[in-house]
């Protein structure tokens, strides 16, 4: 399929703390949920982000979806 990465959203979580600053950036492939209640998120991408990627989710923080249509 010519172009697929253009039907991907964009995940990103960004942390500032007094020492470190961490961003994690993902591709979105699925997303099922009502507005700000995600019931499912599909992911991927390096290892070592995939396992920091759950932070967000565990802390229950915030963190930025982007669609492939606000790309």
């Amino acid at each position: 399929m010519e172009n697929a990465h253009l039907r991907f959203g964009l995940l990103e979580y960004v942390r500032f703390t007094e020492k470190a600053s961490t961003r994690i950036r993902l591709r979105v492939d699925r997303y099922i949920g009502e507005d700000r209640q995600a019931h499912l998120l599909s992911v991927f991408g390096m290892t070592r982000m995939l396992a920091q990627s759950r932070r967000p989710f565990t802390e229950k923080a915030a963190f930025n979806l982007i669609f492939p249509d606000e790309l």
